[in-house]
């Protein structure tokens, strides 16, 4: 019995012993890579021109000052692809009428329109305005408005105040992106 017992812990130590040389005497090999990828990117530039000669008076810093009521002065906006893929485009226009000292808080900011040009931009009906077709690599948009008009109704309380327009271009890439400008998503958010 004693043999049996030892003849069985001798079978389970060479057991033992075989398999921790068998893990040994396996080979090993790694080898690691690294990928370079560039992503593409999409780059735009917002382009303001206005033609001197106007009524009023155009400052150094290219503002309109002494502008009538029932007057316009030449404001064009476009946007240049600056990247190097296709991309859609979209503008916001905000309008603000700040009335000088003493005459009132609250101006009607729809006194000033822009002559949209309604041919190659969509009113999204969300505050911004898209460009109908794909702006290719170092192309740019048709304008989308080239006047800025003051309506004639503005009475003395709009005298020297000062109307700013801001404006916001932004773009999200055309491939993969739906089939049009309205379709397209991965827009940049507000403050983005």
């Amino acid at each position: 019995m004693k043999r049996k017992i030892i003849l069985a812990l001798a079978a389970v130590v060479s057991c033992m012993s075989v398999g921790a040389y068998g893990s040994y005497a396996y080979f090993t090999s790694e080898i690691r890579t690294e990928n370079v990828i560039t992503v593409g990117n999409l780059k735009i530039d917002l382009i303001e021109t206005s033609l001197p000669g106007e009524e009023g008076r155009m400052t150094s810093e290219g503002e309109w000052n002494g502008v009538m009521p029932g007057g316009s002065v030449s404001r064009t906006v476009q946007v240049e692809n600056t990247g190097d893929h296709p991309a859609y485009v979209r503008i916001r226009v905000n309008k603000r009428i700040s009335l000088a000292e003493g005459k009132g808080e609250e101006a009607d900011s729809g006194l000033v329109t822009c002559d949209l040009n309604q041919e190659d931009w969509i009113d999204g009906k969300d505050g911004y305005y898209y460009y109908r077709d794909s702006l290719e690599a170092g192309r740019r948009t048709e304008p989308l408005f080239e006047r800025v008009m003051f309506d004639a109704s503005m009475g003395d309380r709009y005298q020297n105040s000062v109307v700013r327009l801001e404006i916001q271009a932004q773009a999200t890439q055309v491939v993969h992106n739906g089939t049009n400008v309205m379709e397209a998503g991965g827009w940049p958010t507000d403050g983005q």
